[in-house]
């Protein structure tokens, strides 16, 4: 890598490296997988790392390794990276949001930007012309995606609440004007500043004389703005339009979804409307598939529970189970795991309601129960299909149950999730579906239980020491307590003391022993004795792991998890 403002990376003279073929060299991409990313680029042209995010043949972080190898420039993660105060002096947000380049770290007259293309010379002059003398530009590839989120932060999320003031100074003669209209920039920036926020959900909730925005980020809700109540019609009608829904029907319930290109991947929004005493309750689901896809070994589980998983997902055939409450990432794990899985070699079939991310190389279903489509009709169907793996998005009744039984006694994997608190809550709950003990023995091959908890932003947490009553909670003694996180709250994480979630599993293998104690109807002591004698951690367990790791802190923790008993007085007074 350059230090210097010359042109760094490959050495003069010598050929530059294809893309496709770093690509096809490192096994990310197989020669049929370029040949048909090569004929898109000559009939949309586009660079050709875009080209294969769309294509979904490739993983974002495989291909900046790839452009690296190609350009000989370092790449550069700006996630979670605090900027540098005297680094955003030499340009604005405007012109880092136009040229794709943004002002990381000012070290010794060395200016380190993070660009989308650090190969574009009419970017580099530009950035060249920026800088007063004595300041070396040193240029890093960086995530186009992340790079947005950096720019929105770095010089601070003002556009919405800048587009709320256009629109109450809005004038009739500014109606007639080419320039989009300011509710049609409010919403562009609010869904802008949602994504950079890494928010899930968006909520617009009309009261009375206003109108609240809130994001959901990290598992919490957080205040983003208020508007007049005056113009909400208008900016709800703009996301009826977008979303294909009746803007004239204000008084029943409205489904629908809307994509949109944002920094070259494509974001859905699933949008929800309910009417309420004070108007129509609008909530948007955002599915951002560079959020939603990840490794398994990105999840937070622990390394003990990964090698469980992998071992799972192992096995030729059977059900594995995942449970928890809505919103405790169950869909996201199972893609995790299907992402483990020799795509090339199976058939792999999925049931979703509805289907939130498209997978590559998988026959994804959407479930419709008003066409007659549920999901144990889907795996009827499926069987016929020749599936090596079957993913049943849910189980909801007993059909569904025996369904998803069935096709793991023919030979399939099955994965599947379930509503229960636990692993030892899954078995009763599938009896009560009418699945009998002897049927469940020899078909289930592991059980998981998770929960999402707030993570301690890395830049600010600190710790304390455990009080009495937690120490007895986590069976320490009191005398010599452990060390445990705590937030704090910076500029990086918006105050919160937060920043991203992590998983809090237990994990239950159905091993031989399991099993027998499944076919013979034992009850939930015998089974956790048992699950105890071979290493069996609860949830509580692996809750309390994390917060000694200081990744957590006792509130996130108490909030999605029950405690043990030991603890329940101290919990109940606090």
């Amino acid at each position: 890598m350059s230090k210097t403002s010359s042109r760094p990376g490959v050495p003069e003279g010598r050929p530059r490296p294809m893309l496709g073929d770093l690509l096809c060299a490192e096994g990310v991409l197989n020669t049929d997988q370029l040949r048909v990313a090569l004929q898109e680029q000559k009939r949309k042209p586009d660079l050709l790392g875009r080209i294969l995010l769309r294509l979904r043949f490739a993983r974002e972080d495989a291909i900046l390794q790839g452009l690296a190898g190609q350009t000989g420039y370092e790449v550069m993660d700006l996630a979670g990276l605090l900027p540098d105060a005297a680094a955003l002096e030499f340009w604005g947000k405007e012109e880092a949001q136009q040229l794709k380049a943004a002002p990381v770290a000012l070290e010794n007259g060395v200016l380190s930007v993070a660009m989308a293309d650090p190969l574009d010379l009419r970017v580099f002059d530009a950035i060249r012309r920026m800088l007063p003398e004595g300041i070396v530009p040193r240029l890093y590839l960086a995530s186009e995606a992340k790079l947005t989120e950096f720019i929105a932060h770095a010089w601070g999320a003002t556009g919405f609440h800048h587009h709320l003031r256009e629109i109450d100074q809005e004038t009739p003669a500014s109606a007639g004007e080419e320039a989009p209209h300011p509710v049609v920039k409010a919403v562009e920036t609010l869904l802008d500043e949602a994504l950079a926020a890494r928010a899930s959900d968006i909520h617009l909730e009309p009261e009375e004389q206003s109108v609240r925005v809130r994001l959901r980020i990290d598992g919490a809700l957080r205040l983003h703005g208020v508007m007049h109540r005056a113009h909400w019609p208008r900016l709800s009608q703009r996301l009826k339009v977008m979303a294909n829904m009746d803007i004239v029907d204000t008084r029943t319930i409205q489904d629908g979804r809307f994509t949109l290109p944002r920094s070259g991947r494509q974001v859905d929004f699933r949008v929800s409307i309910m009417p309420t005493l004070h108007g129509e309750n609008i909530v948007l689901r955002i599915l951002d598939q560079s959020r939603a896809l990840l490794p398994l070994e990105n999840l937070g589980f622990s390394p003990a529970h990964q090698v469980l998983l992998r071992h799972l997902v192992r096995r030729p055939e059977g059900m594995l189970v995942i449970t928890g409450p809505t919103g405790s990432g169950k869909t996201t794990t199972l893609y995790a795991l299907l992402q483990r899985l020799d795509m090339a070699g199976r058939n792999i079939v999925t049931l979703e309601d509805p289907v939130e991310y498209e997978l590559p190389g998988i026959r994804q279903t959407q479930v419709r129960e008003d066409l007659g489509l549920g999901f144990a009709e889907g795996v009827r169907a499926a069987l016929r299909q020749d599936p090596d793996v079957v993913l049943v998005g849910e189980i909801r009744d007993p059909d569904t149950a025996q369904m998803a039984l069935r096709a793991a006694m023919t030979g399939s994997q099955v994965f599947s999730t379930l509503h229960t608190r636990d692993c030892l809550g899954v078995f009763p709950r599938l009896r009560e579906f009418g699945l009998s003990p002897g049927l469940m023995a020899g078909n289930i091959m592991g059980v998981v239980a998770q929960r999402l908890v707030r993570r301690l932003c890395p830049y600010c947490r600190v710790t304390t020491s455990a009080d009495a009553g937690l120490c007895l909670a986590m069976g320490h003694d009191p005398a010599a307590p452990p060390r445990i996180g705590q937030a704090a709250g910076c500029i990086q994480c918006g105050g919160s003391g937060y920043q991203g979630r992590t998983a809090v599993a237990e994990i239950l293998p159905v091993t031989p022993e399991i099993d027998d104690l499944i076919a013979q109807g034992a009850p939930r002591t015998e089974l956790l004795k048992t699950a105890r004698m071979q290493g069996f951690t609860s949830l509580a367990e692996d809750g309390f792991a994390k917060l000694k790791e200081g990744l957590t802190d006792i509130d996130s923790l108490r909030a999605r998890v029950d405690l043990p008993g030991a603890g329940q007085d101290w919990i109940n007074q606090a």
